[in-house]
């Protein structure tokens, strides 16, 4: 074979790889407008009461608000007289997950235990509820943190590949919630999980899940 067809056919497979690289690039594109997940009610609806517990909103500081959604407040029960407060944040662009308690925490100036971490199981979730400890001095809390992850609608037209593309190209929105309960007796985690489970389950209809239902992402 010649030099000159050596080249030819090198030449005739770079054109093919562009050709379909371009085809392969303008199919992609088209998914590029899959509109994020939302939630099916704001998170202010989450109840005033969950069980025993019963709410009052607090105010929350602008330099806390980095996303679509903030939501706090305290909760207080009412058979035990203990406190903690509920923190969730919603980011249609999952902005929500850059705020991990590990980070904030030590910005704050709080060192985490480490060896007080643990995993809780809560209803039918794929990954369990972390809970960690944190504090200076004698005064620590317990903070668990968990997250959903909103599907994204159904678009007709689009295959598979589209919408894997879409996964890879921008994150899902998400909300984050995260309770805080300051160590108060022996019992603070016991009632504290408790609330986790109630919230979690208040938590599922608003993005779209049911109670009984496990093939969502809910991690």
């Amino acid at each position: 074979m010649t030099l000159l067809k050596r080249f030819l056919i090198m030449m005739s497979v770079v054109l093919v790889g562009l050709i379909v690289q371009g085809a392969l690039f303008s199919h992609l594109s088209a998914a590029r407008d899959i509109p994020p997940g939302k939630l099916s009610a704001p998170l202010a609806e989450i109840p005033m009461t969950l069980g025993s517990w019963m709410g009052q909103d607090l105010p929350i500081e602008d330099k806390l608000r980095h996303a679509d959604e903030h939501f706090q407040r305290g909760y207080i029960d009412l058979e035990t007289g203990q406190q903690l407060t509920l923190w969730m944040v919603f980011s249609h662009v999952g902005l929500d997950r850059e705020h991990h308690p590990e980070i904030c925490f030590q910005v704050a100036g709080q060192q985490e235990d480490a060896a007080a971490r643990t995993y809780i199981e809560v209803g039918e979730r794929e990954a369990p509820v972390q809970q960690m400890r944190f504090g200076v001095n004698n005064q620590h809390q317990l903070v668990y943190y968990w997250h959903y992850t909103l599907p994204r609608p159904e678009v007709e037209g689009l295959s598979t590949l589209q919408m894997e593309y879409q996964k890879l190209r921008r994150r899902s929105a998400s909300v984050t919630m995260q309770v805080f309960a300051p160590e108060m007796s022996e019992h603070t985690a016991e009632r504290a999980v408790d609330f986790v489970k109630l919230a979690d389950a208040a938590m599922q209809p608003l993005v779209g899940l049911e109670l009984d239902d496990s093939s969502h992402k809910r991690s």
